[in-house]
């Protein structure tokens, strides 16, 4: 099985992922990963749900392929350094690990049109990477779709009208 993840960054208290529900956040990954027992877990690495699904698919045994924009240094920047230094210590302890793979994506911005694309690789790269008959599970963190663009519920969608399962985790328990 692949994993595909996705969701919400890190937020103020009335936010999509308010840090006082990072602990339980994790711990639901944890068990969600250790059940679904991926080959391989394929998303990017900002702050927030991406650094901890990925974590939680390598403690499940999984490798783990982050896909990037095609300046890691701009990435962390925008997407992990902006949230704080536990992040950024969390990205590089995540990205050490031996069966962690950082894959840069030529041609991509930190802006939102390069994170709408960065859905659609992270999508194309793990249906390529499937092997006969391996299925594909989309895990999306997220409480629902919120005004203007969305990139975690697009996964979502993209996924779901390509026959994937999507499961969902509500930030909020």
């Amino acid at each position: 099985m692949i994993v595909v993840y996705g969701g919400r960054r890190p937020s103020e208290s009335q936010g999509q992922l308010p840090a006082d529900c990072l602990p339980a956040v994790e711990e639901r990954l944890d068990g969600l990963l250790a059940d679904l027992q991926p080959r391989l877990a394929v998303g990017s690495a900002a702050a927030g749900t991406d650094l901890l699904a990925a974590a939680s698919a390598l403690r499940a045994g999984a490798a783990v392929e982050l896909l990037v924009t095609s300046d890691t240094d701009e990435f962390v920047a925008a997407s992990v350094a902006d949230k704080g230094a536990e992040w950024t210590d969390r990205y590089h302890v995540l990205t050490a690990a031996p069966r962690s793979e950082v894959i840069e994506q030529p041609g991509l911005g930190t802006d939102d049109d390069g994170f709408g694309e960065m859905v659609r690789r992270i999508l194309a790269h793990a249906e390529e990477a499937r092997r006969d008959g391996e299925e594909l599970t989309v895990v999306i963190v997220s409480a629902g779709r919120r005004p203007g663009r969305d990139h975690s519920e697009d996964m979502a969608d993209i996924a779901a009208r390509r026959g994937h399962r999507v499961v969902r985790v509500d930030p909020r328990g």
